[in-house]
């Protein structure tokens, strides 16, 4: 899990978007927020979802599109061996 509320940009609003305008003047003000995070390859395909309320009573906001690994049957950690397989050398 990752909180909107660690986006500097976010809790200042300053990336704020006019949704709906009246006239000139703007009616809904919206604002974006980005998280950047590292997804390891599970070998399953995975999807987001962004909720408010917390842990405790979340409420989903929305959900992404399935993604899939571009190679998911891709070794996961590489491993050396040895000829000699006694831990001696």
């Amino acid at each position: 899990a990752q909180y909107l509320s660690k986006d500097p940009s976010f809790l200042n609003c300053e990336k704020e978007v006019c949704q709906r305008s009246l006239g000139e003047a703007c009616a809904l003000k919206t604002c974006n927020a980005s998280i950047t995070f590292h997804v390891v390859n599970i070998r399953t395909d995975i999807g987001f979802v962004l909720f408010h309320g917390g842990f405790d009573a979340p409420c989903v906001l929305k959900r992404s599109n399935t993604l899939r690994f571009d190679n998911p049957l891709m070794p996961l950690y590489p491993h050396l061996s040895s000829l000699d397989s006694t831990s001696t050398s």
